[in-house]
C-alpha cells in the first residue's frame, strides 16, 4: 500500500508540475490518471516516499551529495582540460574495478551515474559489490584512492 501511495503521489506531483494548472477539471483528470498509472505500474516500482526520515535524506542530498558531485565534476573537468591541452596528450586509459560497500540497487545506480558524470570516467558495469570503470588516467586511482571514494559516503548517507 505504501508503494502504491508513493507512486500515486509522485505521478500526481509530476502531473501538477507539467500542467501548471490547478483548475478543478485538471485536478480531477490528474487524480484519475495518476490512480490508473499507479495501479498499472505498482508492481514495477519499489520506492517509498513515505519514510519518516525523508526530510533528513533530502537535506543530506542537497547539502552533502550535490556539493560533492559538483566539486568532483569541476575537479575532473580541470584535470581533463589539462590532459587535452597538453601537446603530448598523456592518456593512460585502463579499465579498473572498485569494490563498493553499497548494498541497495538505487545506491549503486546513483554511484555509477555519479562516476560517469565526472569527465574521464565511464561506468561500464555494476556487479554485486564491484563497479567496473573505464578511466583515461589509471594513475589517479592507485592505492587507497578509488573512483568510488569521493561519492560512496555521501550516497550511503542519502540512499541507504
Amino acid at each position: 500500500m505504501k508503494r502504491f501511495l508513493s507512486l500515486f503521489l509522485v505521478v500526481l506531483l509530476f502531473w501538477f508540475l507539467f500542467t501548471g494548472s490547478f483548475h478543478r477539471d485538471e485536478i480531477i483528470a490528474g487524480v484519475v490518471l495518476s490512480l490508473l498509472i499507479a495501479l498499472a505500474t505498482k508492481n514495477y516500482y519499489r520506492f517509498n516516499i513515505l519514510l519518516p526520515d525523508l526530510p533528513v535524506r533530502i537535506f543530506k542530498f542537497v547539502f552533502a551529495y550535490l556539493p560533492r558531485l559538483v566539486f568532483e565534476m569541476v575537479k575532473a573537468n580541470i584535470h581533463m582540460a589539462s590532459i587535452v591541452l597538453n601537446p603530448k596528450l598523456p592518456l593512460d586509459a585502463d579499465i579498473i574495478e572498485n569494490r563498493t560497500s553499497l548494498t541497495g540497487d538505487i545506491s549503486r545506480l546513483v554511484l555509477a551515474n555519479s562516476i560517469t558524470l565526472t569527465p574521464g570516467t565511464l561506468t561500464l558495469d555494476v556487479l554485486e559489490d564491484t563497479v567496473v570503470i573505464h578511466t583515461v588516467n589509471r594513475a589517479a586511482y592507485k592505492g587507497d584512492k578509488t573512483a568510488t571514494t569521493p561519492f560512496e559516503k555521501a550516497v550511503k548517507g542519502v540512499f541507504e
